[in-house]
Formats: structure tokens, sequence, C-alpha cells
């Protein structure tokens, strides 16, 4: 989320490059080749073939002058920190090397205008799952120990309690400018339904218990191997929220996929949600609501972000205002799941 890729740095790398990074971490290696791998938009990651064994080899960077530079340091530590008690309670998750200098599983290095950090994972054999009844009902129970295990995890550094999504910095101060092209009834009409979701999700947020959470389970994070789930992977988006905002960013992801290849995604997100509760009862008809929301809420804030910023670029504001309607069709058809399936529960206020 805070870390971004250095382009300049992958149009530079070198074999020996990369082999000087692989010897953080085992001195003796010898890099065969490597390539780049293009997925993810925050690090840089690595495919490298050494004499004895593939790895992953990740360079998280960030901007010195970020506002969030200070704390990179504790953000790639409470990552690292996460996966590694995961693993210890049996979660699937990648295995990180420890560097020979002083045993921790990253090393820090800076250039002129980045801070970077280097870390060293195994090459972990598998595909990414469709979104098929079986797969969704593997990924929900794994998702529940999941959930179990990181309920227990202690963490020094948490989000701002007023961030109720990942997502709701982006709305702090949105732009006003406005050009004659820009498409006014539709913002109109996101802003109006992300409005109501956010009053309900910071209600909800409020007075829901909080843990850690992966905040990007998606099929692109996630490897099948014979039809079960053997690794969650890219823990960089991880934060303190509720479980219903790890599901809302799983259903996000499950229905832009799902409606492009002309599938019935609500469908599948009532199965995957009856599955997550089937494996945690306490996981009850208002959170499976929230969690519905939390994906409107995701899909809500980056449509009316991009549509600001991009209303300066006529090829950008198009794409953006195609991209918008199609999403808009989906969070309508969410909206008559969530309100059909997951009525609305006014609480009787206490006297």
């Amino acid at each position: 989320m805070f870390f971004s890729k250095e382009l300049n740095l992958i149009d530079s790398l070198t074999t020996s490059d990369v082999e000087e990074y692989i010897r953080y971490f085992f001195p003796e290696s010898r890099v065969i080749s490597f390539k780049i791998i293009p997925e993810g938009y925050e690090n840089i990651l690595i495919k490298v073939k050494c004499e004895n064994a593939f790895y992953i080899l990740r360079i998280s960077s960030m901007k010195k002058n970020h506002n969030m530079s200070s704390y990179s340091e504790k953000l790639i530590k409470r990552e690292l920190d996460f996966i590694k008690y995961l693993q210890k309670n049996g979660v699937p998750v990648p295995t990180f090397y420890k560097s020979v200098a002083d045993g921790k599983t990253y090393v820090k290095t800076e250039s002129k205008s980045h801070v970077r950090f280097i870390t060293l994972m195994n090459y972990i054999k598998g595909v990414h799952p469709e979104y098929t009844k079986d797969n969704l009902q593997e990924i929900a129970s794994k998702q529940v120990i999941f959930h179990n295990i990181s309920i227990q995890f202690q963490t020094d550094y948490i989000e701002n309690d007023e961030e109720y999504s990942a997502m709701s910095h982006r709305m702090i101060s949105p732009s006003k400018l406005r050009t004659e092209q820009f498409p006014t009834r539709l913002y109109e009409t996101m802003k109006e339904i992300y409005l109501d979701v956010r009053f309900e999700l910071e209600r909800y947020y409020k007075n829901t218990n909080k843990q850690m959470i992966h905040s990007d389970i998606k099929r692109d994070n996630i490897f099948f191997n014979q039809g079960k789930l053997v690794a969650f992977i890219d823990f960089g988006d991880i934060r303190y929220s509720v479980i219903a905002e790890d599901l809302g960013c799983f259903i996000w992801d499950l229905c832009d996929r799902v409606y492009d290849e002309n599938g019935d995604f609500a469908h599948l997100v009532k199965k995957y949600l009856d599955d997550y509760q089937k494996y945690n009862q306490n996981f009850k008809k208002e959170d499976q609501r929230m969690a519905i929301n939390y994906a409107i809420d995701r899909y809500s804030i980056i449509n009316l972000h991009y549509l600001v910023e991009n209303q300066g670029d006529n090829e950008r504001l198009k794409y953006q205002v195609n991209k918008a309607s199609k999403q808009l069709e989906i969070v309508k058809q969410l909206l008559d799941l969530r309100d059909t399936q997951f009525p609305y529960e006014k609480k009787a206020s206490s006297c």
C-alpha cells in the first residue's frame, strides 16, 4: 500500500545485482538466471534460479519523502513477524530466509531517493485458483483457520482508528476540480452509494472486534496445488481491522473477474459467505452484510478517486468512465444481494 516499484531499478538489474542480493542470505549461491514477475504494483518480485534451488527475491522500495517513510521499517518488520507467526501456527504461507549478517529476514539498503528492503522466500509450486464452488469452499475454510490464528497476533503498530477501510484515506480530501467532460451523473450516483455504505461501515467498524487481516486475499494471492490451498502470499497490505473487510476484498475481486466472464457472481458471493459462515458460526448475517459493504466501498472509492484524478486526460478519463460504468452494474447487483439476503437490522436503542 505504501511501497512502490522502482521502474528505473527494474530496467538496470543485472545477474550480478541479483546475485549480490541473494548472497545477503546465501553467501555461496550463484545465480544461473532470473525473471521479473510482472504481477503486483508495490514490490519488485524476481524468480531466481540458482544452482540448487529456485527462490523469489523481493525488493520493497519507498521514497524517502513519503509521509510513511519513517514507519517503513516498522511496516516491513510487522509483515514478516506476522507471516512467521502464521507459519508457526500452521497457516500455509511462504518461508522467508534469514540474512547471514544479523539473522533478520530482511536487509535494509538505501539509495539517494529510496529506502529499500530486500527479502528472500522459497518458491512455491502451484497455480492461482479459478472462482469455482469447490475452490470457494476450500478458500473459505482456510480463511477461517487464518483468522482464528491471526486474532492472537500482537503488534505495536496499528492503523489510525478513523480509517474504517484500507481505501478510506483516499476520500479524506478529494479534489473538487471539474472539467466540461466530467461524468457528473456517474460520479454523484457512485458517491451516494459510497456515503450510504460508509455510514453503515463506520458504525460497524467502531463496535466490532479487530485483528490483523491480510487485506488483499484474492485469486492472485493464493496458490492451489491438486485442489488444495497451499499458500497465502503477498502480505504487503496487512492491516489491523475487522474480518468483514478481508472477505470484502475477496468479494471485490471475485465479482470483477466473474462479471468479465459473463458468470453469475452474485450466486458465488452468496456461496462464499455461506461457506465461511459454516466454518465460523460467529460470523453472523450482519457480518456477511458488512463483507458485501466492504466490497462496495472498495469499488466506490477506487472509481470516485480515479474519476477525479484522471479528469484532465481524455483517454484516461474515457477508460475510467467505462470501468466505473461496468462496476456500477456490479455494485447494483451486490446491493440487491445484500438487501435481499442480509437485510439491515436496526438495533434497539438502550434506555
